[in-house]
């Protein structure tokens, strides 16, 4: 009877504990969403400078080649100037270990652009740095390109197991003129933000949405009718030809993407007939396919919210998110599409169901707790 009750208690405590993690996980992310949208850059504009004319706050290169200018701005009454390629000007930021970063900037640049392939002129570098004589445990070069005008630019990093802080490193990289930095930002990514320009928004110097990448089979346009939300969206003619975005995350999470869909394809009456593609590509460090989920769905003429999902297993750094039409005669349309990261538990489908009913969870758990106290009474009263 002894043995019996250790069990019995046993059993009842490795529940409670695993219920106890399941909740205090729910409410973790739910706080790391609402505080993840503040700016942990100090003095991110450039409007504080000390008597040398320097950024308070910010760290410039022994080499130099690094002004406060205040002609042009893209805000504010000031913007930092960079001649000297390769000459850093960075900040140290504290941050949380196992979290994903996003550092935003606008750049504008005077240098012509060559007619060649690597023609990038500036560096929105990431480095994580570790507890050990700063170590840089992993790092980021950020290498884009800025234009004659203000543009947002955007990189991301997730900071791996001990990580302290984030270096941000701002400079220039090549060619003949400077470049401009202002509105320096970095914040945590929560969790249903981690996919840039989700909305096709943003349009880039090619006449593409920003942040996207075609196939060279083309097919792709952008449209500004019958949309789901804001003033574009993607449609996709040709079928196969994917529209895709590779995105820094988490191993050992479940991953959804989301997606609203419409199209003017008929239906043929057969059993293969799904018209679209909602794919996740799990890729590790050296950008190998580790598990692939095609995510065929069908969409109606009418916008319709469509998910496709996948559980990233151990040694996953990217998801590579790949929008396409299937097959038929039309078009299929694209917007407001989501990659959302949830706690690895959510790959079990009973508790996703679980937890879209909220009212139905608490219920659930109450009724646990109650029986779990009247078992607990019993079998001490033996």
């Amino acid at each position: 009877m002894k043995l019996k009750k250790i069990i019995l208690l046993s059993i009842a405590a490795l529940v409670s504990v695993t219920v106890a993690y399941s909740i205090h996980t729910i409410w973790r992310e739910s706080v790391w969403s609402r505080i993840s949208s503040e700016n942990l850059v100090l003095n991110p504009d450039f409007e504080m400078v000390h008597g040398l004319e320097r950024p308070l706050s910010w760290s410039e290169d022994p080499r130099g080649g690094w002004s406060v200018d205040i002609d042009d701005p893209y805000q504010g009454e000031k913007s930092m100037r960079a001649t000297v390629a390769w000459s850093w000007l960075w900040q140290d930021v504290s941050v949380r270990s196992r979290r994903a970063y996003r550092l935003r900037a606008y750049l504008r640049s005077d240098i012509k652009i060559p007619g060649e392939t690597n023609y990038e002129n500036a560096f929105l570098t990431l480095e994580c740095i570790g507890w050990w004589k700063d170590w840089v445990l992993k790092r980021d070069y950020g290498i884009v390109n800025a234009t004659s005008s203000w543009q947002l630019m955007e990189r991301d990093i997730h900071a791996p197991p001990g990580t302290r802080k984030i270096r941000i490193k701002l400079a220039k990289r090549q060619g003949e003129g400077s470049v401009w930095f202002d509105e320096v930002e970095l914040t945590g990514i929560p969790s249903r933000l981690l996919l840039h320009n989700p909305g096709f928004e943003i349009l880039g110097e090619l006449g593409g949405p920003k942040g996207w990448t075609e196939h060279s089979s083309g097919g792709w346009a952008v449209d500004t009718d019958d949309l789901y939300e804001g003033k574009k969206s993607m449609r996709a003619t040709v079928g196969w030809s994917w529209l895709w975005q590779e995105v820094s995350v988490r191993p050992k999470r479940y991953y959804t993407l989301r997606s609203y869909v419409r199209s003017d394809i008929v239906i043929p009456e057969k059993k293969d007939y799904e018209n679209t593609f909602l794919t996740l590509e799990c890729l590790n460090e050296k950008y190998e396919i580790i598990k692939r989920d095609y995510g065929i769905v069908n969409a109606a003429l009418w916008w319709q919210l469509k998910e496709g999902s996948v559980y990233a297993p151990g040694g996953t750094t990217k998801i590579r998110i790949k929008l396409a039409k299937r097959q038929g005669e039309g078009s299929v349309w694209f917007d407001a599409v989501e990659l959302i990261e949830k706690p690895s538990y959510m790959r079990f489908s009973f508790l996703r169901k679980a937890l879209k009913d909220i009212p139905f969870f608490v219920f659930y758990i109450s009724v646990y707790l109650i029986l779990l106290a009247s078992l607990l009474r019993v079998i001490l009263k033996k």
